[in-house]
């Protein structure tokens, strides 16, 4: 994977004569001005058939591929690690702390509050707001990378598009 800026890269002399070649010269070069690009390299046909999951390599497969390979690097780089809601009251701070942990392992959990509530307790409702931090915290996480995902996709896009 290569990250650059692509205003600096755009500047370069070999890009010069391509640049020059524009009749909207100025345009391009304020467009890529504050524009990261990545760049992941796939230089065999196994790399591309694995990355893009496609069974072949034929233009119109490696062109309709649903697999973003440079998303799915992305996703891999990003750990997303939030901080507690302000609003969260002290109990869901504990239960937070106690899901932590075990490393967020319900099933794991679930042993432990077993082991320290009553026989008679209802283990479903003791588990239930564990269950519901857990998906808040988890939806919180997916929403913040989902948008990562947007801009870097659309930036992806659109540099795929200027390239061409």
């Amino acid at each position: 994977m290569t990250i650059y800026d692509k205003a600096a890269e755009m500047q370069l002399k070999a890009n010069q004569e391509y640049l020059n070649r524009l009749s909207n010269q100025d345009e391009v070069t304020e467009y890529f001005k504050d524009k990261v690009r990545f760049e992941l390299n796939l230089n065999s046909m196994e790399q591309i058939r694995k990355h893009l999951n496609i069974h072949d390599t034929m233009l119109y497969n490696v062109l309709h591929a649903e697999a973003n390979p440079i998303v799915e690097f992305i996703d891999k780089a990003f750990v997303l690690e939030e901080p507690a809601p302000i609003d969260m009251k002290l109990r869901d701070i504990e239960r937070l702390a106690l899901l932590e942990s075990v490393d967020r392992d319900i099933t794991k959990l679930e042993m432990i509050v077993r082991k320290h509530s009553s026989a008679k307790s209802h283990i479903t409702q003791l588990m239930q707001p564990y269950r519901n931090l857990l998906k808040a915290i988890e939806q919180k996480s997916a929403n913040y990378l989902q948008s990562i995902r947007n801009v870097l996709l659309v930036e992806i896009f659109l540099a795929f598009i200027v390239s061409i």
